[in-house]
């Protein structure tokens, strides 16, 4: 996402995770940018990226 598309969506209140306005700055919480991306965050602060979801073939081939 760019700067001015960030802004935009900032201002309207539809930036997809809780921003903090400090002033004229946004300030974004890592840990949502991470819950956003399906990205696992552990105790000691390093982020590990979930397991994407089993997929299950629902077709028969019957």
């Amino acid at each position: 996402m760019g700067r001015t598309k960030t802004y935009e969506l900032a201002q309207r209140g539809e930036f997809p995770v809780p921003l903090l306005r400090l002033g004229n700055t946004y300030r974004v919480r890592r840990a949502d940018l991470l819950t956003l991306l399906g990205i696992e965050q552990h105790s000691d602060g390093a982020g590990v990226a979930a397991p994407a979801p089993s997929i299950e073939n629902t077709h028969s081939n019957h």
